[in-house]
């Protein structure tokens, strides 16, 4: 597409030789695309083709000044989306996760579950949930077969009764204002992986399917919570809405072959259509992206998304979320750069470039 980064907060800086690391980047990147352009959906490769014919044969001051808007708004938060965590699936996270026996390592924890325990440690809210015999399951997974919790001793893991009272710790914590430690942390984690029926291992731990996730939060009474797919007609509606309510969502994509997947947390949206993802790998990767086409490792199919997580739980935060956006535009073709400039909100600028008629095959 024609905006392929943007930054509120950082200046490109008007090197685009060898001493501008980002233009690097950006080169390499544009190469990479370039190259991925016959993979592409016909549809989006039509999309794009439209927006730079727009940029040949229109002014693009309507495209760059123009009324923007962000949620959260740019410098309002630490991450640049609503959370305001960066959790992962190592140390602490993992510290109550089951051992596998054969190397003696312990589990990671899951994307499943660092979605959800961002998500609810965002609203500090685990609705008083806690575990019993009726929360038992069958474990079965790289040769590891266990009960969770009968075999707890075994496998190195909180009992429910033990794993209550950690959660009580952590609620008690919430409600005085207290900074969680470690252990609140991991007792989270590992209840939601509970709560969603995960299987564990050093290699990779998870689910088998979106609706395990969205059983997870069932299980914490998130009443209000709805399991969307890909063929939901009102599916990025809802996502646009939950961000400006300041209601992070629980998305699960996978590649093409479905062989592959994660779980990451939307927490952001802005009127360019890009949304803003915390990958649950202690923020690497965290960004904006155009859903579902630019998601990275070719995870671009959406599987499902779990929106209205405690709706009515949080007020929208009164700050404001407009916005100008200042843009700079670089430009490959065969591997070199042919244009690059540079577009503030205010300026007007035209891409009647000759030299974009040639480009637009490729893009």
């Amino acid at each position: 597409p024609p905006v392929i980064a943007y930054s509120f907060t950082s200046d490109f800086g008007g090197d685009v030789a060898g001493g501008n690391p980002l233009a690097q980047m950006l080169l390499a990147d544009l190469h990479n695309r370039l190259g991925n352009v016959p993979a592409l959906p016909p549809a989006m490769r039509d999309h794009r083709q439209n927006q730079w014919l727009a940029y040949l044969h229109a002014d693009v001051t309507a495209s760059v000044d123009r009324a923007f808007q962000q949620w959260p708004p740019a410098g309002t938060t630490s991450t640049g989306g609503w959370l305001e965590t960066n959790w992962h699936q190592s140390a602490p996270y993992n510290d109550l996760c089951p051992i596998d026996l054969a190397s003696g390592n312990r589990s990671v924890a899951g994307c499943p579950s660092v979605a959800m325990a961002q998500i609810l440690n965002y609203h500090e809210e685990i609705n008083g949930t806690t575990f019993g015999d009726g929360d038992d399951y069958y474990h079965n997974y790289y040769g590891n077969r266990y009960w969770i919790d009968n075999d707890h001793g075994t496998y190195d893991f909180p009992s429910f009764p033990e794993l209550n009272g950690y959660l009580n710790t952590l609620v008690d914590h919430y409600d005085n204002e207290v900074p969680l430690t470690n252990l609140d942390k991991a007792a989270l984690t590992f209840a939601c992986g509970v709560a969603a029926t995960q299987v564990y291992h050093p290699a990779g731990s998870g689910t088998f399917g979106v609706g395990q996730a969205f059983d997870g939060y069932v299980k914490f009474a998130c009443d209000t919570s709805e399991l969307l797919d890909d063929g939901d007609a009102e599916l990025y509606d809802r996502l646009s809405q939950n961000m400006k309510g300041a209601y992070p969502a629980h998305l699960a994509v996978v590649d093409p072959t479905w062989t592959s997947g994660h779980n990451v947390v939307v927490d952001g949206y802005n009127t360019g259509e890009y949304y803003h993802l915390n990958f649950g790998w202690g923020g690497s990767y965290n960004g904006w992206y155009l859903l579902p086409d630019e998601m990275p490792f070719g995870l671009t199919v959406i599987e499902g998304a779990i929106v209205d997580i405690m709706l009515g739980n949080r007020e929208v935060p009164a700050v404001s979320t407009w916005g100008v956006i200042a843009l700079m535009l670089l430009v490959m073709t065969a591997g070199t750069l042919v244009f690059t400039r540079r577009f503030d909100s205010g300026l007007t600028a035209s891409a009647r470039s000759p030299w974009l008629a040639g480009l637009l095959g490729q893009q």
